[in-house]
């Protein structure tokens, strides 16, 4: 993951500290401030994995946008041939876009 946030300056802010991902395990929580900035984080993750031999189960990653400016509304069904979802489950507890 090191080499995958090297350079990357995307992410949220909370308590005036930028936030890019949250780990735990096997699970991984990436965040971007756009479409764009999330498939290019999901496209450098998978390049950096697969020098390490590991690889993304695309059929397992999820993603959520949250656009409160918009409503929440979304126009993206799939991105990075992963599923654009409203809610999912993480470490156990569902997290729902409201």
């Amino acid at each position: 993951m090191r080499r995958t946030l090297e350079a990357r300056k995307d992410g949220i802010v909370i308590g005036g500290q930028r936030i890019s991902n949250l780990r735990f395990a096997d699970d991984t929580t990436l965040f971007a401030t756009s479409i764009r900035y999330t498939e290019d984080f999901l496209q450098k993750m998978e390049y950096v994995s697969l020098k390490f031999s590991l690889k993304i189960n695309r059929s397992k990653t999820k993603v959520t946008i949250v656009d409160r400016m918009n409503s929440n509304l979304r126009e993206v069904s799939k991105l990075e041939n992963c599923e654009v979802v409203q809610s999912y489950v993480y470490l156990g507890a569902t997290m729902k876009v409201t």
